[in-house]
């Protein structure tokens, strides 16, 4: 732990001494801290979910791309930048020996874990696959532009040439955002709406704010597009109570979500959908209790285009239950 005090030490004074030379811009290492100053310098952040010493690439960028002044002259002063290192280093940085760690190493230990532990949540918001991979946030951690280098990323003028592509569209998508704050009314709404379309599908749970939002400004469904932001909350929460391991809800939320009267006929069959698969999936459920469910669905979205498919299904499952209870009570007899 001693190596993580003097470590942190080191960085530091490096980062100010080149700071003072060259006035490189600093690297963050939490979204929380650049959020808040790009909210005060009106800046965007480039942020960098990187793997140093085993992914094969962070440290082509940042020795080779990184540590150049046309990097810092127009990435650097443009944005605020992030370095979200997820190495086996800083991974076993964030360890130490209680019984022997000194009350300086214990200090440092709680202050390294928090940044840690804030890194992995973000990485996970964000649905970092890969290392690296490179993210241009607006100060309020909507995803403007997203990208993966490649082996052209221990080259400056490749890099710059793709950057350039996905810095344009932070741009336009940055004006999109200013279109919401500069609105009201359901003029905001549109405005909100034209935004979340135009961001990808994988990163939307990230503005689900926006679509809360829009709810509000729309609450009578006036431009007909309310029952598709409900629906997306809809999955988004679905989707976090799976995740924690409660299907039975996760399938409630979804059957339940077929009675939203914003919903389109198209909306509600997706719920189904969804529901069915879930239930398919769970696997303490018997095959009695997804019959009977499958067969609450179906009452409550008779006019559904699948309810004749679950029909089927229902009538299938309930011949092979059938089948299989005559085959026990056949061995029930032969043994007796």
């Amino acid at each position: 732990m001693k190596k993580l005090v003097l470590a942190v030490a080191v960085i530091a004074a490096a980062l100010t001494l080149s700071g003072c030379a060259k006035k490189y811009t600093p690297w963050e290492n939490t979204l929380e801290d650049a959020k808040t100053i790009a909210s005060k310098e009106g800046k965007n952040l480039f942020v960098v979910f990187s793997g140093r010493g085993w992914d094969g690439m962070s440290d082509a960028f940042f020795n080779n791309v990184a540590s150049t002044e046309k990097f810092q002259n127009e990435v650097g002063q443009k944005y605020i930048l992030v370095d979200y290192d997820l190495s086996m280093d800083t991974r076993n940085a964030v360890s130490i020996d209680p019984k022997t760690a000194t009350s300086a190493e214990k200090k440092a230990y709680s202050q390294a874990l928090k940044v840690y532990e804030k890194q992995v949540a973000d990485t996970s918001k964000y649905g970092v696959k890969s290392y690296p991979e490179f993210y241009l946030l607006s100060s309020e951690g909507y995803v403007l532009s997203a990208f993966v280098f490649n082996d052209n990323i221990a080259d400056p003028e490749l890099f710059f040439e793709e950057f350039k592509r996905y810095d344009e569209t932070a741009d336009v998508m940055k004006n999109l955002l200013t279109d919401i704050k500069v609105s009201s009314g359901k003029e905001k709404a549109a405005a909100i709406d034209t935004f979340y379309n135009a961001t990808e599908t994988r990163f939307r749970n990230v503005i689900s704010n926006l679509a809360e939002d829009y709810i509000s400004l729309d609450k009578k469904n006036e431009l007909g597009k309310t029952g598709f932001y409900e629906n997306e909350l809809l999955f988004k929460k679905a989707m976090e109570t799976l995740y924690n391991g409660d299907y039975s809800k996760a399938l409630k939320m979804f059957t339940d979500g077929t009675g939203c009267k914003n919903l389109t006929d198209e909306e509600k069959d997706q719920n189904l959908v969804n529901a069915v698969t879930l239930m398919l999936q769970d696997e303490s459920l018997s095959l009695e209790e997804q019959v009977k469910m499958l067969e609450d669905v179906v009452e409550k979205n008779p006019d559904s285009r699948y309810a004749e498919d679950f029909v089927k299904t229902i009538n299938r499952s309930k011949e092979y239950l059938k089948a299989m209870a005559a085959m026990n009570s056949a061995e029930a007899e032969g043994e007796n």
